[in-house]
């Protein structure tokens, strides 16, 4: 299988000669609202035979450029990935790295939003279809204070065996990457997991980026942290359950007569339920199980 080239930084001057300039910065999140609202990423399939593209994934989430690894263009495509850098956006920063000051084009008519796994996750993405209707569980983030604690998690896992429902766990455990720190001075991710029983299925580090984002196109329902996964979700259009931390109920959540948007931006998507860690309830757990079972009749 054909894969993109990948490099830590342009040879000469290749990024500012590119037929196609692209760059992707933050965490996972951000990359995948950024596939979905621009049309940069749904272009590249339209790129001409002999044009290049070259794309800068700028996240501390190291698998973040898997995204574009095996793109059916792969062959035209080089990915510099170099790690999460706060300071992207300065000419001073960009200039040293040989990137264009004008940032990521986006002037090119985008197309539809497909995926594009390796191979080697199709045995896991088959394992999910193979349940029929399920659940997303995911509820780590890239913050630890993010995390759903483990107490919600196990009730809420529990009601939605209850209810009959098959749960899928996502996730993956990495060393965050930040631009020109070494890797193993930064912070492990660890996964929130759920006790193996019957109708769950653990795929925690089984899955490339684009091979979750499948597994999510799949699902009925995702219950999660306030991450990555809600972000796919709330794209998706999926039933959401999203459980947030203190910071983002301070900073994200709309005021009383705004729409929602930013990092909530799905929140009002049908089907959808959110609340701070404190304010999860069973009641409110059972609610949304049952508007999906409403839906998947």
């Amino acid at each position: 299988m054909i894969s993109a080239r990948i490099v830590e930084a342009p040879v000469g001057m290749e990024a500012l000669s590119a037929h196609r300039y692209h760059e992707f910065w933050g965490g996972l999140g951000d990359i995948l609202n950024h596939v979905y609202w621009l049309p940069c990423y749904g272009a590249l399939p339209s790129m001409k035979e002999g044009e290049r593209a070259f794309i800068t994934v700028s996240s501390h989430n190291p698998h973040a450029h898997e995204l574009f690894l095996w793109h059916p263009k792969a062959a035209q495509i080089t990915i510099c990935n170099i790690g999460f850098h706060c300071s992207f956006q300065d000419p001073s920063s960009r200039d040293p790295l040989k990137l264009p000051r004008g940032g990521c084009f986006h002037s090119l008519p985008g197309g539809p939003v497909e995926f594009y796994p390796h191979p080697s996750d199709g045995p896991a993405i088959d394992d999910a279809r193979g349940l029929g209707r399920y659940l997303i569980f995911a509820c780590a983030s890239a913050e630890q204070d993010k995390y759903v604690p483990q107490p919600i998690v196990d009730a809420a896992a529990a009601r939605a065996l209850a209810a009959g429902w098959s749960i899928v766990v996502l996730g993956r455990n990495y060393i965050h990457h930040l631009y020109d720190f070494p890797r193993d001075t930064n912070s492990w991710r660890k996964e929130v997991r759920i006790a193996p029983s019957g109708g769950v299925l653990d795929l925690v580090d089984r899955l490339t980026v684009p091979g979750v984002m499948k597994v999510i196109q799949g699902a009925t329902g995702v219950f999660t942290a306030h991450s990555a996964v809600c972000m796919a979700s709330y794209n998706m259009k999926k039933p959401t359950f999203v459980l947030y931390n203190e910071f983002a109920k301070k900073t994200y959540l709309p005021k009383p007569g705004e729409p929602w948007q930013g990092y909530f931006h799905g929140a009002g998507n049908p089907n959808c339920e959110n609340a701070w860690f404190p304010e999860y309830t069973e009641s409110r757990m059972d609610r949304w199980l049952a508007g999906l079972k409403e839906i998947s009749r």
